[in-house]
């Protein structure tokens, strides 16, 4: 039965990707901007996530040298629980964009999806390498302390909300809210990858 409803949705994909495919009027490029931003719009409805996947993958095949679309694909991935598939197209776009000057958070999303796979420390060391980059960015202060407290280190996590909140950031109030959490001693839950 779930091989037929495999076989099922892979016949659908097909009939539905035939709707988006080249023809003159259109380009390669336009053909897949169509199929990316369906594929983004499918990966957040509930129990779409594998044909967004398959529309993403479509995409990437019109243009495999298009960097944003294995970014936009990390995400869908990361929203289909695959974080370790999420991590190879993040590391790709690293090694294409050592920097980050086109896509400035991939290192932050990657520390997110080692979070969520429970490679805590391969986490930790990616925030902390984006923090040097951008010292400034409160909401990746937050995210740290967040894992550090996770992780049980109390003392990091609160020297963490300390740099934080000397950024400015309009994530202070949060930061004010889990320094009262690790203070009264109570545990957090880790945010999802990709969810802001």
């Amino acid at each position: 039965m779930a091989m037929l409803n495999k076989s099922f949705i892979v016949v659908i994909v097909f009939f539905l990707l035939a709707q988006f495919a080249p023809v003159d009027a259109i380009t390669r490029q336009q053909y897949a901007h169509n199929l990316a931003s369906l594929a983004e719009k499918m990966s957040k409805q509930e129990g779409k996530e594998f044909l967004a996947i398959s529309y993403i993958n479509e995409a990437i095949k019109a243009q495999p040298s298009n960097l944003g679309m294995y970014y936009k694909r990390a995400a869908i991935y990361s929203r289909a629980g695959l974080n370790a598939e999420a991590i190879k197209d993040l590391n790709l776009i690293l090694k294409n964009d050592p920097l980050g000057k086109k896509f400035p958070s991939t290192l932050k999303y990657r520390a997110e999806c080692f979070a969520a796979l429970g490679s805590y420390q391969k986490a930790l060391s990616d925030y902390q390498t984006f923090l040097r980059k951008a010292p400034k960015s409160g909401k990746v202060w937050y995210y740290y302390a967040e894992l550090l407290w996770f992780v049980g280190d109390r003392e990091k996590a609160l020297q963490a909300i300390n740099s934080g909140l000397r950024t400015g950031s309009h994530w202070e109030k949060k930061m004010r809210s889990l320094q009262t959490k690790i203070l009264d001693n109570k545990k957090v839950k880790l945010h999802k990858p990709f969810s802001n």
